[in-house]
């Protein structure tokens, strides 16, 4: 049975992990179109090898989410109390949690037809995942 210590570190991870992936997801989407539009490197004007990135993120990404998820499965309870006790609503933690894995998956499915479909879906991603206060 975890202690009220590993409830308090459980959750605490949990919100760090969260914030640096929303900023992650962010930074990372963008960066990528970037190296599409602008180069230089392997991704600059090539739309497969840009899906196939986005793509590769995603999958990192759900990766990250499901160490979360294995944590918030095994210990709800537990970590309702200490997110309580800290002043956290659960609730966010949990929404939090949906909207990345919602956004992973998008991007583990992501398809390019043409260069539109990138600049809406970083677009799109930009106005669902917010900046997390974090700075990193």
């Amino acid at each position: 049975m975890p202690t009220t210590i590993d409830a308090f570190f459980a959750v605490v991870e949990i919100c760090q992990n969260l914030s640096t992936m929303q900023n992650n997801m962010r930074t990372n989407v963008v960066q990528i179109q970037g190296s599409f539009h602008n180069g230089p490197g392997p991704l600059q004007g090539n739309l497969p090898a840009t899906q196939q990135a986005i793509r590769e993120l995603g999958n990192a990404f759900s990766q990250r989410l499901a160490f979360n998820q294995t944590i918030m499965t095994a210990y709800p309870a537990q970590l309702t109390t200490a997110a309580v006790a800290l002043g956290i609503s659960p609730t966010d933690v949990t929404n939090i949690q949906a909207l990345l894995v919602l956004w992973s998956n998008n991007l583990k499915t992501a398809v390019f037809n043409v260069v539109a479909d990138l600049d809406n879906g970083v677009t799109s991603l930009l106005a669902a995942v917010t900046v997390a206060m974090l700075p990193f």
